[in-house]
């Protein structure tokens, strides 16, 4: 049994070994992890998700920021989709991320096609007075 928790900070990965004639033993390897590679962002990331080798990062004023991280110990940031709202939450659906935004001319939830994560683009949006978090 493989148990995975992944939070915004770090992975923490937490292996049981359940053998049937014995009782289980679990091994917390949270205290060996380490970073193996960093990408500097311009402006506070409030949220991300992650597709294959690309992650999709909702950065406060700068939009839609993708990171490519096939090299883990040299990610980079290879597109960016100004959205004029405050970024603050990401959802993957598909070919589409959905990302939700405030405080911005442009309050409310953005639909952008990722079919070619090099070049994002937003298909569809539906502004909200008050803006919108996921």
């Amino acid at each position: 049994m493989l148990v995975h928790r992944l939070f915004k900070s770090s992975l923490i990965i937490v292996f049981c070994l359940l053998p049937l004639s014995a009782p289980a033993q679990c091994i917390d390897y949270s205290e060996f992890s380490h970073a193996l590679g960093r990408s500097t962002l311009g402006d506070r990331a409030y949220d991300f998700v992650i597709d294959g080798t690309y992650s999709y990062v909702a950065q406060s004023n700068e939009g839609l920021v993708v990171i490519d991280h096939a090299d883990n110990t040299s990610p980079e940031v290879v597109a960016t989709l100004g959205l004029q709202t405050t970024t603050k939450s990401v959802i993957h659906i598909g070919s589409h991320v959905i990302v939700a935004g405030h405080n911005g001319s442009n309050n409310g939830l953005h639909v952008v096609d990722i079919t070619d994560p090099l070049v994002p683009v937003r298909v569809a949006g539906l502004t909200l007075a008050n803006g919108a978090n996921l």
